[in-house]
């Protein structure tokens, strides 16, 4: 299996049946009117829900979309958890994400998400793309094992939804948020690998089962995109969670900013970069 990292926006979806009614031509279409280049969409807890089928990810590939599969963790189902990843990327997705969070907070442990990640490695191969997408502070979780989970995962990929805390600013949580991962990098570096940041696209309501949060707003979409394009050098793709609760108003946002980035390369006439080819360092048209 050849490792297939992610490239540029992608989004989350939990519930597919409420993104464009589960049509898969119109999400295609959506995600090309958008520049969305990749899918994260959940397979299962423990085990499979179905969602994941050989007919949804022939047409996301065919669309040049790719595809891949998260699923919420839990201790004590990990054999499961295994079969079930094991059973999506023999499938033909892209690579896998683990939902790590509250459950695994504890020393206790991290001899069995030692052993999982260990396992899950053994069974999926080391050219599998893996990653786990763990909280945006690790400074307030101090128990969690991320040595374990980041040590033989690809990417990791903090929650930053500032939405779910009323009185966060997106631009505050950002950037403390990468002080922090920057931080466990220097104290525990089996920890992390890439770090790439997941944004938040919905809004922090009860309907959303977030009763103290806030609303999402286009502004602060807009200031972690412009962060993560900063950063597009040394993070080279980031996402935003979720399609399925996605306002409107923040639909029109990444259109707009497709149909100006489109604008752009045709004005420049960039070529899209050929990434199969190797740059020689001593061809000075290369540099």
């Amino acid at each position: 299996m050849e490792l297939r990292e992610p490239e540029g926006l992608g989004l989350w979806i939990w519930r597919l049946p409420l993104c464009m009614e589960g049509k898969l031509n119109k999400i295609v279409e959506r995600c090309h009117a958008a520049r969305i280049f990749w899918l994260a969409i959940k397979s299962g807890d423990s085990d499979s829900n179905g969602q994941i089928t050989p007919t949804l990810i022939q047409t996301l590939h065919e669309g040049g979309i790719g595809i891949y599969t998260w699923n919420y963790s839990t201790p004590g189902t990990t054999d499961r958890q295994i079969r079930q990843i094991g059973d999506m990327l023999a499938m033909g997705v892209d690579g896998h994400i683990v939902d790590a969070e509250i459950e695994w907070e504890g020393t206790d442990r991290r001899p069995e998400a030692d052993m999982f990640m260990r396992k899950l490695r053994q069974r999926v191969g080391y050219d599998a793309w893996i990653a786990h997408c763990p909280w945006w502070a690790p400074k307030s979780h101090p128990l969690f094992p991320w040595a374990e989970f980041g040590q033989v995962t690809n990417a990791q990929m903090p929650q930053v939804y500032w939405t779910m805390d009323k009185h966060a600013k997106a631009k505050d949580m950002i950037l403390k948020s990468e002080q922090q991962w920057l931080e466990l990098v220097l104290k525990m570096p089996k920890a992390v690998s890439l770090r790439s940041p997941i944004g938040s696209i919905f809004h922090g309501t009860k309907e959303n089962a977030v009763p103290n949060g806030q609303l999402c707003s286009s502004t602060d979409v807009a200031t972690f995109l412009n962060r993560c394009e900063e950063n597009a050098q040394t993070v080279p793709f980031w996402s935003l969670y979720s399609w399925d609760s996605c306002p409107p108003e923040i639909w029109q946002l990444l259109i707009e900013r497709a149909d100006v980035l489109r604008g752009l390369s045709e004005a420049l006439k960039i070529p899209a970069p050929d990434l199969t080819q190797p740059v020689d360092p001593e061809d000075p048209e290369a540099a």
